[in-house]
């Protein structure tokens, strides 16, 4: 089989080491003979080669792709950030969740695959058959696992992360930017109640099922929701000003919002992940800002503002999430988070909803 080659830009071809091609930057430190012992390892690299563009058959090749991947004793995260790195542009995106899909059915696969083997060996030792289980192992001898040093990038860090919490997610997220921002509308908000959308000076509100309605037309214009319902009426703020968002026009004190300020996005991710697996508190949604932080939507269901102070601002924010580094500021009910779907020129980014249970406030 002809060694893959490959060319540096501006300069001439070259032999990658072990013979893999553009994937030189996993193999550079191992050995040519470990590489070249593990027939998996090999397969795997000549998939990510060979994977077709998207929309001409990409999506069912990523599962045999990840299943030799698996078999070559790779962790999980080098599996879908190589898979990822692999895919060419086409016709469609390939989503995060597609390639995690694909990486946690070889997993469960494999493991199967496993398991099997282990339960035929039992069965021939207590049969008594040493013979047998000579020629099984020798012929099932196990293949050196490879370890491949892993290009260490912000962000494919990032893309780990996000797709692991957008997998947890009980409801699906959607790809197109207007049908989060309508999910959100939808599942959080009954439709005949009052939620504010638009900007920091914006002052109107309608009801859910209005501007779940016409958010396409309106959703350029609308980076800021409010995730607590609105009475429709106006009310007066803390300095004796009327408005239809102030934390006293609020109607049901569902939601808390918590963001960081002081930490990096990668370390966010880990907060919230461990926050899903591990804390009693139910999260709402959690939505990625489209620039340095990740919004996270905490159940609290107050009975009024006495319990808001009590428990929210006393007990949540005072006692875990402050001493935490979480932003003071966002602790009112009125508080501003940003609308999954809107695109912030300013950062080149999309709002994008990120996780979303609305079981936890109803």
């Amino acid at each position: 089989m002809r060694t893959p080659s490959y060319k540096v830009p501006g300069g001439p071809e070259r032999t990658a080491p072990g013979g893999h091609g553009k994937w030189n930057f996993l193999t550079s430190n191992i050995p040519r003979k470990v590489a070249n012992f593990n027939p998996h390892y090999r397969r795997f690299l000549q998939g990510l080669e060979a994977l077709p563009k998207p929309g001409e058959g990409c999506h069912p090749e990523l599962l045999g792709v990840a299943n030799y991947g698996v078999m070559a004793g790779l962790p999980v995260k080098q599996i879908f950030l190589a898979i990822r790195a692999a895919i060419k542009p086409g016709a469609r995106n390939i989503s995060d969740a597609e390639i995690f899909e694909a990486v946690e059915k070889a997993v469960r696969e494999c493991k199967n695959t496993k398991q099997r083997e282990r339960r035929y060996l039992n069965k021939l030792k207590e049969e008594g058959r040493k013979k047998a289980i000579r020629k099984y192992q020798k012929r099932h001898k196990p293949i050196q696992k490879v370890s491949i040093p892993y290009k260490h990038d912000l962000e494919g860090d990032e893309a780990w992360l996000e797709a692991q919490i957008v997998e947890m997610s009980p409801v699906k997220i959607p790809h197109e930017p207007e049908e989060q921002a309508a999910l959100v509308l939808t599942q959080i908000f009954r439709p005949s109640e009052f939620v504010f959308t638009g900007d920091q000076l914006s002052t109107g509100v309608h009801t859910a099922q209005y501007t779940a309605s016409n958010i396409g037309k309106c959703l350029d214009y609308n980076p800021f929701i409010i995730p607590n319902p609105l009475t429709g009426q106006l009310a007066k703020t803390a300095s004796g000003k009327w408005s239809y968002r102030c934390n006293a026009a609020v109607s049901d004190l569902r939601v808390a919002i918590a963001e960081f300020d002081n930490r990096t996005i990668q370390d966010q991710f880990n907060f919230w992940l461990h926050v899903l697996k591990k804390w009693k508190t139910p999260i709402v949604a959690l939505i990625h800002s489209g620039g340095k932080s990740i919004h996270g939507w905490m159940a609290v269901n107050c009975r009024d503002i006495g319990d808001w102070n009590r428990r929210v601002k006393g007990r949540l924010f005072g006692e875990i999430l402050e001493p935490l580094g979480v932003d003071p500021a966002t602790k009112n009910p009125s508080r501003l988070s940003r609308l999954p779907g809107h695109y912030r020129a300013e950062k080149g980014q999309f709002q994008r909803l990120l996780y979303l249970n609305p079981k936890v406030i109803f």
